[in-house]
This record gives C-alpha cells, structure tokens and sequence, in this order.
C-alpha cells in the first residue's frame, strides 16, 4: 500500500538523561521528544521491539512537538558555579518550534532547562536572528550532574529543550544495557513508514548527581572522614 506523502514524518529523540526534580528517586526514566519533519505533524505514537525488530508493540504517545534541533557553533567550556555570561551558543530548531526569554529567576526556578550534546544547560537569554535560528546567552551550564560534559562540544551536535512536550516511560531495571529498536510513527502514517532507532539505555536517572563540597578531615589514628 502506498504511503500517504502528506503526512511528514516524526523526528524522535530517545533521551538518557539524569534524574529530574520531579522524578522519583528510585525508578529508571527514559524520556522521549518528537517533533514533525514537516508542516501539519498531528502527533505520533512510539513502538518498541525486544526482538530485533521481528515484532513491535506499542509504547508510548507524542501529542506535542517538542523544540529539537542541532548547535550550528560551539560552546565553549566554562564554570558550572555561576552564570556563563561570556559564551553562547547558537541552534536552529526543526519546525515551528520557538524559544522565550526568561527572566533570571525564572531560570533559577527551573526554566529554560536544554539539552546540548551531552551537557543539561539553562539559559536566560533566546535572540532570534532568523526563523528557527537562536543565539541563547546568560547560562547556567553542567546542570544535574552533567559538568562531565562541558568540555565536550562539537559543531552540529543535538539541541533539546527540556520542557512539557518531553513524556518519559518507567523502564524495567532487567532492560538496561539491552539494545532495543524504537520506532516513531506519524499519527496516520503504517508501522513501516519509519525505520528503527537502536538504542541501549543505560539508566542513568538512577545514578547519583556529582559530588560537590567535599571535605575530609583526618583523626589522631590517621583516619580520613569523607562529608
């Protein structure tokens, strides 16, 4: 059967990310985002196989399009202890998708939360230069537990703000590690419209954010309490 070429397909994202402030503590959260590669994306539905692709089943629902897209600069490396007032970085987002400004205490309550590369970042500050393209300034960088990653971004990488459109999916403990091939299916669009991600999760919202404040101090036996 013939696909229906005026139904766009789905940009989905698979996201491994650390645990939110929202989340339960103790569960193992995979959360996802799409968005249409094309005008007129109604939705989608997410599928999963657990083996190889030979069947899939229904696992989750998209009903708003998230803001995805890539970096088109670099940014640099800075501090995690303060706002990075130096640096920005500029993205061009899929769609119609559009970023806000926000004031700082809105950021320092949680807003303006994005994924870039690897690195959970907060911004202050979306200038639009043209349709979809962004410059965002005044962040807060290394954001839940994510300072591992600072240093470690590359022209083109993924952009994602972290916001109401993402849903998310408690997974079993016995699936991490394991690759398994997700699908995102248009709403209107057949199962083969779309081909497979694979992905392994890795759990990381069960892992603990980095350590900060450490002190030692050592006791007249030579022995070392960690606080």
């Amino acid at each position: 059967m013939q696909e229906n070429t005026s139904i766009p397909q789905t940009k989905l994202e698979l996201l491994d990310l650390p645990l939110f402030p929202s989340d339960d503590n103790d569960k193992a959260v995979l959360r996802f985002a799409g968005t249409g590669l094309a005008s007129g994306w109604g939705g989608a539905v997410v599928y999963r196989s657990d083996d190889n692709g030979a069947n899939y089943s229904r696992f989750s629902s998209l009903e708003n399009p998230a803001a995805i897209g890539t970096a088109s600069t670099v940014l640099a490396s800075a501090t995690s202890a303060v706002f990075d007032e130096k640096n920005t970085v500029t993205v061009i987002l899929l769609g119609n998708a559009q970023l806000q400004s926000v004031t700082e205490l809105a950021v320092l309550n949680g807003a303006n939360a994005a994924l870039v590369g690897d690195e959970i970042i907060q911004f202050k500050t979306a200038t639009i230069v043209s349709e979809g393209k962004y410059i965002l300034s005044g962040l807060l960088r290394g954001r839940l537990g994510t300072e591992w990653a600072i240093a470690s971004h590359v022209v083109g990488e993924r952009f994602m703000l972290l916001d109401g459109a993402l849903s998310k999916q408690v997974i079993a403990n016995n699936i991490i590690g394991l690759s398994r091939q997700y699908k995102g299916i248009t709403v209107g669009n057949s199962l083969t419209s779309a081909s497979a991600q694979n992905f392994t999760y890795s759990g990381i919202a069960l892992k603990p954010y980095s350590p900060v404040q450490i002190t030692g101090t050592w006791d007249g036996s030579g022995n070392l309490t960690i606080n």
